[in-house]
């Protein structure tokens, strides 16, 4: 199976321009590796001192197809309007492969060995607002995020040891409470990962049903050989 590190402390970050940029590693992080109040194994919760935001994910993964959803939730613990850029970074650079954006759908996709992911996100019912790839050793893109004005450092395709980032943008009121959601899915090709894509990005809550109402299983997730 492939180690995609997926979307753990390190795969995060945040941008407002009061307040700059913070990853991950910068928060403080209580996760529960039972479950949550729906029986969900996999749940955490992340405080950004710098941000005045609380962070929850949880994870839904569909009984039969190849999806899994990241549900962010938002708090604003700020009296203050914040415009936030919200970060993802997919990392899997142990892999020899390609990643690319396209901007006809505005979708970011893996190709290793004949395999596909695809990754996505939405906010505002607003999709990826912007995008980079790099390589494991690729110097220049040493920091991918531009720090004054918090943009990525816009690359569409790479290949070798990749990995990718893309952004979500936003904005909450003064403790304003908002959802998000990040996803991605395998498949054998691009039709069928376009097609999973599409089932998610038209009503993300209805994989979140899906899951409660049929369960979950991990088998499918990552289908990829090492």
């Amino acid at each position: 199976m492939i180690k995609s590190k997926f979307m753990n402390r390190n795969n995060v970050g945040i941008w407002s321009k009061a307040n700059g940029i913070e990853w991950g590693t910068e928060l403080f992080w209580n996760v529960n590796s039972k479950t949550n109040q729906y029986q969900i194994p996999s749940y955490a919760h992340a405080l950004s001192n710098k941000h005045s935001l609380q962070l929850e994910f949880e994870d839904f993964i569909h009984p039969s197809r190849s999806i899994l959803l990241k549900k962010v939730t938002l708090s604003n613990e700020s009296k203050e309007k914040q415009d936030l850029t919200l970060f993802f970074h997919q990392d899997f650079e142990h892999q020899n492969g390609t990643a690319f954006f396209s901007l006809s759908n505005r979708t970011l996709y893996h190709e290793y060995d004949g395999s596909y992911m695809l990754f996505n996100g939405l906010v505002d019912n607003k999709g990826i607002s912007q995008y980079t790839t790099w390589q494991k050793n690729d110097f220049q893109n040493k920091d991918i995020v531009n720090f004054v004005n918090g943009s990525l450092f816009y690359n569409p395709i790479s290949s070798g040891r990749v990995n990718s980032a893309f952004a979500l943008e936003t904005t909450v009121l003064p403790y304003e409470i908002k959802q998000g959601y990040y996803w991605m899915v395998f498949g054998d090709n691009l039709n069928e990962i376009n097609y999973l894509n599409n089932l998610v990005k038209s009503n993300p809550e209805w994989l979140i049903r899906e899951f409660i109402e049929n369960g979950f299983s991990d088998e499918r997730i990552i289908p990829l050989s090492k």
